[in-house]
């Protein structure tokens, strides 16, 4: 299997917020703000709470990492992945 089909199915598992949630930091590198108008609207995301509730779960399942400057997705070569496929 490779790589690439390995986050495939990683994504796979995911609903669909979270998916989104996910993409949108992988594109931002670090984010800041995650729960700002600026950041929902850049990203064509629900809402605030929304955001909140998907970030708690995808930190607790390890796809997010808390920084000093924002959330980062965990695994750099999966980040890249996300931010050039999607």
């Amino acid at each position: 299997m490779t790589q690439e089909q390995s986050y495939k199915d990683l994504l796979s598992k995911l609903p669909p917020r979270q998916k989104i949630v996910l993409q949108a930091i992988a594109k931002e590198g670090i984010a800041h703000n995650i729960t700002s108008a600026k950041f929902i609207k850049k990203y064509n995301l629900s809402s605030a709470s929304s955001v909140q509730a998907a970030v708690k779960l995808l930190t607790k399942n390890d796809f997010l990492t808390q920084t000093d400057n924002g959330y980062r997705v965990y695994d750099f070569f999966f980040a890249e992945w996300l931010a050039t496929v999607y």
